[in-house]
């Protein structure tokens, strides 16, 4: 939760609507409305039920009237009783341990069945698409010739940069005709992988899919 100089803790329930509580020029505000600090205590005394806690001093709300051993939850709510730690050391000077919910990946039979045939593990998955890709490539595409095209397009990007730095002595606009050739003609290779079989393009698929089918 974002904390600037303005921030209050508390929200002000004025005409109807749940405004947060602001401090600005020495004053309390709340959507339109200004309060000196005593306008705002006589409030508070009046109408107690018009102002509610914000995130960070909800908890300190509950643990005053219901005292907390431990508190379990997920990485979010985690994140926020770690900022509340320090109202918790003004306002109470004690704070419930603080443990993680437990998680689990449910992993349908499909998705199974899919690890299995390409010897992933879910790890793999949870490294991101691109190292997925690579492990089912090992599958779909020989390694000897994912390296060769690996080299083809890294060698026929060379050529074109040097064919193009050395054409630009012949004008400027025989350079950029050979890099736009280049790059007209790069896609060939990519055209024969896919013919070569599966390929890295099933791999795409397959790792995109997988990791959809998990999320």
């Amino acid at each position: 939760m974002k904390v600037t100089e303005e921030s209050t803790l508390l929200f002000y329930n004025v005409d109807g609507r749940r405004q947060p509580l602001r401090v600005r020029n020495g004053k309390f505000t709340a959507g339109r409305a200004s309060f000196s600090l005593a306008e705002l205590q006589a409030a508070i005394k009046k109408t107690p039920e018009l102002f509610t806690p914000n995130v960070l001093l909800r908890p300190i709300v509950q643990d005053t009237l219901l005292p907390t051993a431990a508190y379990i939850g997920g990485a979010a709510e985690i994140a926020y009783m770690a900022q509340a730690q320090v109202v918790y050391d003004k306002l109470l000077g004690r704070m419930p341990a603080i443990l993680s919910r437990a998680g689990f990946t449910i992993i349908e039979p499909f998705v199974a069945r899919l690890l299995t045939k390409f010897g992933l593990d879910i790890s793999d998955v949870f490294r991101g698409h691109q190292h997925l890709r690579a492990r089912m490539e090992q599958k779909a595409l020989p390694r000897a010739l994912a390296s060769r095209f690996d080299a083809g397009e890294k060698n026929a990007a060379e050529a074109v940069e040097k064919l193009s730095s050395s054409t630009h002595a012949a004008g400027p606009h025989v350079g950029w005709r050979a890099g736009f050739c280049g790059k007209q003609n790069a896609p060939s290779i990519c055209e024969v992988e896919r013919e070569s079989g599966p390929g890295r393009e099933f791999a795409d698929r397959r790792a995109r899919s997988i990791r959809t089918d998990i999320a």
